[in-house]
């Protein structure tokens, strides 16, 4: 494995594999948890580095042996734009459930003591969450039930 493309490949993969891992734990359980995100901030900044490498590495006259690398390579980048996008609205989705146009109404809410903020914290916030990791997350698209 002394193909640096690979390397990057596996490593790009992995991170991100993990990330999809925890995330399916996480919103199976219903408890959202920081290890997800940051797993997953770090497979969009691993993509973001390994295409940047693959393409100064190509630059330089080590082109990857087939063409086809390149969808593997900006694949992570395209797939992370669109969950992005998707998360925006998901979280927007659950605020209009909730009665409220925008994140910063509900934030007016809170801070006026509209809303209760533990409430807010175990309800709405977690809601909001748990939509976004089942957006990132393969195969998730709605929340878990609770009963």
């Amino acid at each position: 494995m002394s193909d640096p493309y690979v390397v990057g490949a596996v490593i790009t993969g992995a991170i991100n594999g993990a990330a999809a891992v925890v995330g399916a734990i996480e919103w199976a359980l219903g408890r959202p948890n920081l290890l997800f995100w940051i797993l997953a901030r770090a497979g969009q900044l691993a993509g973001a580095v390994y295409a940047a490498f693959a393409g100064i590495y190509s630059l330089t006259g080590t082109a990857p042996k087939d063409a086809l690398a390149w969808v593997y390579i900006l694949t992570p980048i395209a797939v992370g734009y669109f969950a992005e996008q998707l998360r925006v609205v998901a979280a927007q989705t659950v605020l209009e459930k909730h009665g409220y146009g925008s994140a910063a109404e509900l934030r007016e809410s809170v801070d006026a003591g509209q809303v209760d903020r533990e409430s807010f914290v175990t309800g709405i916030a977690n809601e909001v969450v748990l939509r976004e990791v089942a957006v990132i997350v393969p195969g998730r698209r709605k929340a878990p039930e609770r009963g």
